[in-house]
């Protein structure tokens, strides 16, 4: 539910909706597991788009979840794509840029500049 609200614009319905999936994954699965990372970055996308920045990024996988998975970890390197798009759309500009950047260089060495991702994650910092 939390991502349909997220679609729609909802974006305060969507925040409350994925902090109890946050809190109910970290009660069963714990803080460091996968699906709760991923929840806690839907969150975080949710927090920027209702313009709670300082709180998505404490909340997000860029936090947590690179201690757990590594700076070059595809999903690390994921939200931060993600978290680039999001700061873009609410005008935040120098401040995606400068996650994009950073993401971009991730995935140049890990893929190299010429495939399909890293071109992916060019285009949106274009």
């Amino acid at each position: 539910m939390g991502s349909i609200y997220h679609g729609q614009g909802k974006f305060g319905l969507a925040v409350d909706t994925m902090r109890k999936v946050v809190e109910g994954f970290q009660e069963q699965l714990g803080p460091d597991h996968l699906t709760t990372i991923s929840a806690m970055e839907s969150l975080a996308g949710s927090l920027v788009m209702q313009g709670a920045l300082s709180e998505a990024l404490e909340t997000s996988v860029l936090v947590s979840g690179h201690e757990l998975l590594g700076e070059s970890h595809p999903n690390t390197v994921s939200a931060r794509v993600a978290l680039c798009s999001a700061l873009r759309v609410k005008g935040e500009l120098q401040q995606a840029e400068d996650i994009c950047v950073k993401a971009l260089k991730t995935l140049e060495h890990m893929y190299g500049k010429n495939h399909p991702v890293t071109l992916a994650a060019l285009a949106r910092l274009a």
